[in-house]
């Protein structure tokens, strides 16, 4: 049985092809790179905005979750460069990790220096409710990890020891951008699965007896990898139904995910773009 051999630059090769075919498109070269869940729309009136298909980027993996457009908006916000890119892959759809870090490793290559990453997730702890924004200040990562992942972050790391932990200053940021923008924000621990089913009873009991607020399904692949690669991240989630009800948790469907992220995207709106003129 022979071991596959990783190399770096099987990751950054790719990336630095997809970023010549994206600057190939646009004139906007961004410091900041946003990442959007489920439903969640936002900066929809960028200036000088350019949109740019995931299909018509050269090497960008296919995008198949509903609620998710597949494509980048690039543009300005108070004479900052941003890329959105609306949409991200998951393991459950049937990709390797390798693919779902993909846009962290393009953000990477664009010179992007710090990501916003958003998220639909559902609320385990009974004092959230449908519509709340939560700022993710821990993690428990419950999806298993591959071969494929441990090769490629040990080759990045080399023999240093990752301790992941959310940039304090960054946090501190989002937590002033909520009181600057006058938006309600909880902060709390988010458990990352690996889907595409829905938590069990069993499940969500253990989970916050560990000490979860919220569950997904993305997010912490791309944040752990970010943090290698040197970026700063930071992490919200819109709490879209409570699991803690075991009538709600039984209802709970895709399109009410999407539907209340969307009635939710207003407030984050306002969230991220206090957050922006601080970073």
């Amino acid at each position: 049985m022979t071991t596959q051999p990783y190399r770096l630059e099987d990751l950054f090769t790719p990336a630095e092809t997809a970023k010549d075919s994206l600057f190939s498109q646009t004139s906007i070269r961004p410091e900041v790179a946003i990442v959007l869940g489920s439903g969640i729309q936002i900066f929809e009136n960028l200036e000088d905005q350019e949109v740019v298909p995931y299909e018509k980027i050269q090497g960008f993996p296919k995008a198949s979750v509903k609620g998710h457009k597949g494509e980048i908006t690039l543009g300005k916000f108070e004479g900052k460069s941003v890329a959105i890119f609306h949409g991200r892959l998951h393991r459950y759809e049937g990709h390797p990790w390798s693919n779902v870090v993909f846009p962290t490793t393009l953000m990477h290559a664009m010179g992007v220096k710090n990501i916003i990453m958003t998220n639909a997730a559902g609320g385990i702890h009974r004092y959230y409710t449908p519509g709340d924004l939560v700022l993710i200040r821990d993690h428990i990562y419950w999806q298993p990890v591959t071969q494929e992942e441990r090769a490629y972050l040990s080759l990045k790391l080399g023999n240093e020891r990752m301790y992941f932990n959310f940039d304090p200053a960054l946090l501190e940021k989002a937590r002033l951008a909520a009181h600057d923008s006058d938006v309600a924000l909880r902060q709390g621990t988010y458990v990352c699965l690996l889907g595409p089913t829905y938590e069990t009873h069993g499940e969500l009991r253990l989970f916050s007896r560990m000490g979860g607020d919220i569950v997904g399904m993305s997010t912490i692949p791309e944040a752990i990898w970010a943090q290698a690669l040197g970026l700063g991240v930071v992490c919200f989630s819109c709490v879209t139904n409570v699991t803690y009800d075991p009538l709600a948790l039984a209802n709970t469907s895709h399109e009410e995910v999407v539907e209340v992220a969307q009635q939710s995207s207003a407030r984050l709106d306002q969230l991220l773009q206090a957050l922006l003129r601080r970073l």
